[in-house]
């Protein structure tokens, strides 16, 4: 699979040969075996560069990168230890998902997605927070509170 992957590649190098079509094509590309006929690439970055060509896995790669960078980033605003264990593992997952995705593929992969808008999803969250105090300084102001909320009360 993954030498039709390379076929693919380099037959179809810029756009590839047509998005979620690998196995369709992968005949034409490489000798496929029986129990292997219609499957994917069982490799996320082969797959995406043989089906949406190099711009295809620029974007994945992209996207990947930039969601990553911004999961190590040191956070400098107030945050809950929830929204801090939460990112933190947002970003094990990812990297979990990453590694996984060199051996294996899925034909509708959703998590990639998923893991990156609860990334994008928390560093929105804390965009307009204030900044952490110094060290050694006073504490930053406390926030204002918001209107109490129905549930609240009930919260441990």
């Amino acid at each position: 699979l993954w030498q039709a992957g390379f076929g693919m590649i380099a037959t179809h190098p810029i756009l590839g040969v047509g998005s979620r079509s690998f196995g369709e094509n992968a005949t034409s590309y490489g000798e496929i075996s029986h129990d292997n006929l219609g499957k994917n690439a069982h490799n996320t970055f082969i797959e995406a560069a043989a089906t949406t060509g190099l711009v295809g896995l620029f974007a994945l790669v992209k996207m990947l990168l930039v969601t990553l960078k911004d999961l190590r980033r040191k956070i400098t605003v107030e945050a809950s230890s929830w929204e801090l264990n939460t990112r933190r593992a947002t970003l094990i997952a990812l990297y979990t998902i990453i590694f996984r995705s060199l051996f294996d593929a899925k034909s509708w992969d959703w998590s990639y997605y998923v893991l990156i808008t609860i990334a994008m999803a928390s560093s929105a969250m804390l965009k307009n927070r204030p900044a952490l105090a110094p060290s050694g300084q006073e504490e930053a102001p406390p926030v204002e509170p918001g209107p109490a909320l129905p549930w609240s009360n009930k919260l441990p």
